[in-house]
């Protein structure tokens, strides 16, 4: 991802994010939580329909394709997920980094057929949705460490999913109108 998008993605988190440890029940985490609903569905209805060539041209130099980018959400948000949980049911877990550049070049991020990864992305929001709607208040508090971010808390991870998932649908539709 390119700094410039990177940049955008700081603002959307900073946006989404308002007070860092917020009452998970307030209605900004609700809000947090229909997005994670609601933004798979916007994601699958503004790729509808593209050729082969649409998804799979990098239409922005330094870029990633459109299907990287779909195929780099599905993998991220499961690693986003899989911390999330961990948080919640794990004493301190270790949340495991990777890297986004080398995972998005691998033949599965590159492939043209994005069913899979827009398949992927709407069953683990709708997961992820009914077990953030479960936490207790101590469950959005308890902490995991990341080797790179350091501590965080599942309060502070769901919205940092949602603006993710917003950020790849912004840097989609960007890399679409430069095809033009």
């Amino acid at each position: 991802m390119s700094s410039r998008l990177y940049l955008n993605y700081a603002n959307i988190v900073d946006d989404l994010f308002v007070e860092k440890h917020t009452d998970p029940m307030t209605e900004n985490y609700q809000d947090y939580i229909e997005m994670l609903r609601r933004l798979p569905h916007e994601l699958a209805a503004q790729v509808a329909n593209l050729t082969p060539e649409a998804l799979t041209t990098a239409h922005i130099p330094g870029e990633w394709t459109v299907a990287q980018n779909i195929h780099h959400l599905a993998e991220a948000q499961m690693a986003l997920f899989s911390r999330f949980k961990a948080m919640v049911k794990e004493d301190q877990p270790t949340l495991m980094p990777f890297d986004q550049d080398a995972w998005a070049q691998t033949p599965d991020s590159t492939h043209v057929d994005i069913e899979d990864s827009l398949t992927l992305i709407r069953v683990l929001h709708r997961r992820w949705a009914i077990l953030a709607e479960s936490l207790t208040e101590d469950e959005w508090h308890r902490t995991g460490h990341h080797p790179e971010n350091g501590d965080q808390t599942p309060a502070e991870l769901l919205p940092y999913a949602a603006a993710h998932t917003q950020l790849h649908i912004d840097q989609i539709a960007e890399t679409l109108a430069a095809r033009d």
